[in-house]
């Protein structure tokens, strides 16, 4: 996946890169994909590509039930 990435970045340089806090409301493995596949399909009709997901601050997600990722994209076409 990083390489993925790096490789996304690399083919567009100076492309927008923005970064979404996921609160996961689910304890489950399944239903946290669910959730962080339907994030990514929310954000691709406004031109986002997914470039990673990463741990979210722990200070953040500490109150909620499934935790909390922070997903990182990039804007490859509009």
């Amino acid at each position: 996946m990083e390489r993925r990435a790096r490789a996304l970045i690399t083919q567009n340089p100076g492309a927008e890169q923005t970064s979404v806090y996921l609160k996961l409301h689910s304890a489950f493995a399944w239903d946290k994909k669910r959730e962080i596949d339907a994030k990514i399909a929310e954000m691709q009709p406004e031109g986002w590509t997914f470039l990673r997901a990463a741990e979210a601050n722990p200070l953040r997600t500490i109150f909620s039930w499934g935790g909390g990722l922070t997903l990182h994209f990039i804007r490859t076409r509009v």
